[in-house]
């Protein structure tokens, strides 16, 4: 994975090649090839989005722990009448090559 920040704009590359871009402004980005839309913002030290376009209430926060060099990243979906909610962790952590 690849993460790189600029002023206005955040592009994270995975190892496959898909990108994300965030704008933690709050401006909201739409991915034109699957239609999914991301409102990024800073909130307490950690990077949270929200993505419409999916099939229910869905955030990713991104959170950094520099002193492991890791970065956690959890996804949270709710969706259904019962609101059903769905979480993901993903856990990041730097080659140290």
């Amino acid at each position: 994975m690849t993460i790189v920040q600029t002023e206005s704009m955040i592009v994270i590359t995975s190892r496959d090649g898909r990108t994300t871009r965030l704008s933690p402004d709050g401006k909201k980005i739409k991915d034109e090839s699957t239609n999914i839309e991301r409102k990024t913002r800073w909130e307490e030290g950690k990077l949270v989005t929200e993505i419409s376009g999916t099939s229910g209430r869905a955030t990713e926060t991104y959170l950094v722990n520099p002193t492991q060099h890791e970065l956690l990243v959890v996804f949270r979906l709710e969706y259904g009448r019962d609101e059903i909610v769905r979480l993901l962790h993903r856990l990041y952590t730097l080659d140290a090559r």
